[in-house]
This record gives structure tokens, C-alpha cells and sequence, in this order.
């Protein structure tokens, strides 16, 4: 898609505001002058980016859709492009932001009526269908909306780093690789393996927490099985003997914890006691000092001062109490405390025993054979539940062994994957080495030394690793400062951009707002823009749009750039705001 022209219409007045045409290829400038101003739109550099972002499928500024000026001329933004060199005009319009306007025509009418008006949905699927339209399979890549961002960087955010901050790392990193030309969606074919690993992970810590010590469940097992044994056998030989002498030995292990857990708390409750007794004392004393606060009036009344070693002894006395108080009574409060915490669980063992001793001593208190044999029954079953129950644990702990098995094959497959990915990524050794030899060849054309630019396949199968990702390493000399970190991203910028020239891709328009203000080397920036001006030139197609300001290159580069055609919008505020962008002050 070549971006050709965009229009400005007052729909209102049904008036054609603005026009400005792109160059088909090479640089296009969107020229500003410097001024102080308190305004925060100035000439409309950036306005006229926020047209373009806005029309190729973002939602529409606010100061777009709150300013009563735009509303009330019923402002229409029209951007024409030319794709497979037909025509199509994509429109916004300011009163109406929730949706986007398509005309397929060779010629523009600004009659609404014959465009087609589509929800915002639809209509960013048009803009993709623009802007992949070489390409099969749309829906495999990222989506348009995912890279916009890289090939319209704005000053704002786009420039901190050569990814955008607050996105998904795993977007990121694809729409890179998809502009970088290469597989984009390495990583995203490890991610199921690995969702499934984790979840097998959290099953298995899920038995773990359910299942605890085989070892121990199978001696329960053990136990429990033997109880069920007895308790059948008396009910069917209807052995009642047997079954008391059973419930006399529960009866008295019962009894005997607990009396040991009722000696505890009586023990416990003695200890709370004395430390509360302990904190009510030092409190008291420190009531008591202070009652000698008025000790000073009676020697100021005698004497008429009060004694330095009086008044040193006495504060010195309050000091120590306030001090035992704080420390030693927060002390004595905490011991409190976790005596509270310690006579809780006892009383919880406590009632545990005491079940135990009422349900032993039940069948020993009844005389009826029936209500005997009924009483046996009712533990026969709550044994049988209890079987069950620890079946289950062993049962869920038997599953472990073939979840471990799951495992190892998922990771054996995304081993064998992450091969794969590798010896693919081999396949685009070419393409890489394009990369950096464009990089290089940028970095010296603009500094006159080399960088670096390197991509790596992640192949840690670790599940905390990326397994997958193309990662990107970038790097300039000095690019710790603002101006050469501004730099470096519009080198690795262009060099997409060139890369995808070369290589007759998609997406031949590159656009950066502000990103020429901060590099204070002037004769880099010039010589930045005019090679690759003439490079795009001399291929015939790639567009570079920037916004600057006169004073952000050296005098010869504005002339350059003035005499060379190469300014599609000159903006200030002058003729009465006529030269903004859109012709006036909103």
C-alpha cells in the first residue's frame, strides 16, 4: 500500500479544508517551526500523524472528538492510497468515531452517501486487508493493530526502546520478527505444550496436597482395614465381648490424653494469667509516676525551684517505667497471645478425645443388645468411609506416576520442537545477515563506525524460558544518551523498512514523529535522511515520513530538503492560523 494523499473536508460547509500529497517514494517531511507556546497542539506536526494513525484503524483522539470546532465544521479526514495501483480512500469522521468510511473508486466524492460505512471492527479488518494484501493466510501473523505501532512511532513512547514498553512481550517480539521478515510465530507454537505442562505441574502439586506421605496412607490403610475386619467379624458372630473389650482400650488411651490436654490448659491458663498479672503491675506503677507529676508546684511553692537531682530521679523513674511498659508489656502481650493461640488448638484436641470417650463408652452404658449391635454398625460405616477416603488418596497419588509420564513426553516434544526451530531459523541465515549488513551500513553512513544488530533463537526449554522467541540484540555506541538511543531506533527502524524494499514485502511506509528532536549531532541526522532518500529513490518505491522542525538539522539540510520537494506540509501559525494543519486553531 503507498500512502498517496490526505484530505481535510468540512462536511458542514461541504468545503475541501486541507491537501496534502506524499511523495510515492523516498523521504516526505511534515515541516514545523520551534516557537515557545503554552498550546499543547502548535502547528499540527503531530495532528497530522494522529490523522494518518487514526485513519489506519486507531481509535480517535479525544481532542479530536471533544473540540467544539471539529464537531461543529463535521470535520471528515480522508486518507487515499494506492494499492496494486488502484485506488481506495479510507475515511474518519469526527462526529461519528465509533466507526470508519471505505470508498473504492478512482476518484473521491465527499458525497457520505456513497461510501461504505463500517463498525470499527470491520473497518480495522479493511485496513489490514490494505496493508497485507500480498499476503496469504492473514490470520496467521499478527495483526495489523499489533504492528502499527512500530512502523508509526511517535515521540511519546515510541522511542524508549526498539519494543514497545506495557505490551505482551510474546506481541512484541512477533510483530518484530514479522517485520524483520522472519518466523513470527516460533514461540506462540510452544506456548499450548507448555500450558499443558503447567497444568499437569499444578495436578500434580493439587495430589500432593490432597494424597501427603504414601507411606503413611498405606500404613492407615493397614489400620483402618483391620478395624473394618474386627468390627465384621463381631457383627456377624454378634460377639458383643469382643466389641467392648475394643472400646474399653479406645476408651482409655482416650481418657488418658485427655486428661494430659485438660492439665495443659489448666497450665496454660495459669501462665496467661501471671502474664497479665505482669503488665496490669507495670501499668499501675506507671499510673502511680504519674501522680508525682505535680511535684514540681509543691518544691516551686517551698522553695521556689525544683531540685535538679529531684527532677533527674523522677524523670529517669517515668523514662524506665514508659520503657518497661512498651517493651516488656508488649512482651508479656504477646506471650499472651500465643498461649490464646495454643489453648485454641488444645481445646479443638480436646473435643477430638472427647468424642472418642463418648463413643466408646456408649455401647458400655447400654444394656440392649440391639442398640448395641446398631452402635457397632454406625462405626462399621464411619470406618468404611473413612477405607474409602484414604483409598481415593492412594488412588489419586497412583495417578502421579502417569502424569510424570505426560510430562516427560510434552517436554520431550517441545524439545523436538525447539530443534525444529532452530534448523528453521537456520533457513533464514541470508535474510539475517541482510539485516545486519543494512544496520551496519546505516550506522556508518551516519556516525562513520559500526553497530551491532543480532537476532537468537531462545532455545531454553525451561518453562520460565521463552522457548522460541527471536530475540534482538541492538546496539550503537553511546546509545545510553537520549539522542543516540533516538538515533538507534530509527536506523533499526529503516532497516526493516529497506529490508522489506529489497525483498518486494508488504508494508513499504515507514512513519516517525518527533523522533529527530532529541539527537543533537545535526550533520548524522542529514546524512541519515538523504542516503536513504536516495536509496528509496533508486529502488522506486518505500516512503519515509518524519515530522521535524527547521532548527532540528544544519541550514544546508533544510535547503536540501526545501529544494528537493521533499516538504509535503510546511505548518505554523502564521496567515491567521492558516498554516496549521487543519487551517485553524481547534
Amino acid at each position: 500500500m503507498i500512502l498517496d494523499t490526505l484530505y481535510v473536508y468540512s462536511l458542514s460547509n461541504n468545503k475541501k479544508i486541507k491537501e496534502y500529497s506524499f511523495n510515492k517514494s523516498g523521504l516526505s517531511v511534515i515541516l514545523g517551526v520551534k516557537e515557545e507556546v503554552t498550546e499543547s497542539n502548535g502547528a499540527g506536526k503531530t495532528t497530522f500523524i494522529e490523522c494518518i494513525r487514526t485513519i489506519l484503524g486507531t481509535s480517535m483522539p479525544s481532542n479530536f472528538t471533544n473540540s467544539i470546532e471539529l464537531r461543529e465544521k463535521d470535520i471528515f479526514i480522508i486518507l487515499k492510497a494506492q494499492i496494486n495501483e488502484k485506488n481506495i480512500f479510507l475515511g474518519r469522521r469526527i462526529i461519528n468515531p465509533e466507526n470508519g468510511y471505505i470508498l473504492e473508486s478512482d476518484n473521491l466524492s465527499i458525497d457520505i452517501n456513497l461510501w461504505r460505512e463500517e463498525e470499527e471492527e470491520n473497518y480495522k479488518l479493511v485496513v489490514q486487508e490494505c496493508n497485507y494484501i500480498d499476503i496469504e493466510r492473514t490470520n496467521l501473523f499478527p495483526t495489523f493493530s499489533q504492528i502499527r505501532e512500530y512502523i508509526i512511532r511517535d515521540e511519546k513512547e515510541g522511542f524508549n526502546s526498539i519494543f514497545m514498553s506495557n505490551r505482551k512481550p510474546i506481541d512484541t517480539h512477533r510483530a518484530i520478527s514479522f517485520l524483520s521478515m522472519l518466523p513470527e510465530n516460533l514461540e506462540k507454537e510452544v506456548l499450548p505444550l507448555k500450558e499443558k505442562n503447567r497444568e499437569l505441574n499444578k495436578k500434580k502439586l493439587l495430589i500432593n496436597n490432597m494424597s501427603g506421605d504414601i507411606n503413611e496412607l498405606k500404613l492407615l490403610k493397614k489400620k483402618i482395614t483391620e478395624e473394618v475386619d474386627k468390627l465384621k467379624n463381631i457383627v456377624n458372630n454378634v460377639d458383643i465381648n469382643s466389641k467392648i473389650e475394643i472400646d474399653m482400650d479406645k476408651y482409655r488411651n482416650a481418657k488418658n490424653e485427655l486428661n494430659i490436654i485438660e492439665r495443659n490448659i489448666y497450665k496454660l491458663e495459669k501462665v496467661k494469667k501471671q502474664y497479665k498479672k505482669n503488665t496490669d503491675n507495670l501499668k499501675l506503677k506507671l499510673e502511680e509516676i504519674k501522680k508525682l507529676e505535680e511535684v514540681d508546684k509543691f518544691y516551686e511553692s517551698i522553695l521556689g525551684y525544683f531540685p535538679d537531682k529531684v527532677k533527674r530521679n523522677y524523670e529517669e523513674v517515668s523514662e524506665f517505667y514508659n520503657f518497661m511498659v512498651d517493651n516488656r508489656g508488649e512482651y508479656f502481650d504477646n506471650k499472651a497471645k500465643e498461649i490464646d493461640k495454643e489453648i485454641k488448638n488444645l481445646i479443638i484436641s480436646k473435643k477430638h478425645y472427647q468424642d472418642i470417650v463418648d463413643s466408646s463408652s456408649k455401647l458400655l452404658q447400654q444394656g440392649n443388645i440391639v442398640e448395641d449391635i446398631n452402635s457397632i454398625l454406625e462405626e462399621l460405616n464411619d470406618k468404611n468411609l473413612s477405607l474409602a477416603e484414604v483409598n481415593l488418596k492412594i488412588s489419586y497419588y497412583n495417578q502421579k506416576s502417569e502424569i510424570n509420564k505426560v510430562i516427560n513426553g510434552i517436554k520431550k516434544e517441545i524439545i523436538e520442537l525447539a530443534e525444529k526451530q532452530s534448523e528453521l531459523l537456520e533457513s533464514y541465515k541470508v535474510n539475517i545477515a541482510r539485516l545486519s549488513n543494512t544496520f551496519d551500513k546505516l550506522v556508518e553512513v551516519t556516525y562513520g563506525e559500526k553497530g551491532l544488530l543480532e537476532y537468537e533463537l531462545e532455545q531454553n526449554v525451561s518453562l520460565n524460558k521463552p522457548t522460541g522467541r527471536i530475540k534482538v540484540d541492538c546496539t550503537i555506541d553511546s546509545e545510553g544518551s537520549h539522542g543516540r538511543n533516538y538515533m538507534k531506533i530509527n536506523i533499526f527502524d529503516l532497516t526493516l523498512l529497506i529490508n522489506r524494499i529489497n525483498n518486494n514485502y508488504i508494508l513499504n511506509y515507514l512513519i516517525h514523529d518527533g523522533s529527530y528532536c532529541k539527537p543533537d549531532d545535526k550533520y548524522a541526522k542529514g546524512r541519515l535522511i538523504r542516503y536513504v532518500d536516495e536509496l528509496l529513490l533508486d529502488k522506486g518505491r518505500g516512503q519515509y515520513i518524519i515530522t521535524a522542525n527547521t532548527d532540528e538539522f544544519n541550514e544546508s539540510d533544510i535547503e536540501w530538503i526545501l529544494d528537493n520537494n521533499k516538504v509535503i506540509a510546511n505548518l505554523n501559525r502564521e496567515k491567521n492560523n492558516e498554516n496549521r494543519f487543519f487551517g485553524f486553531k481547534y
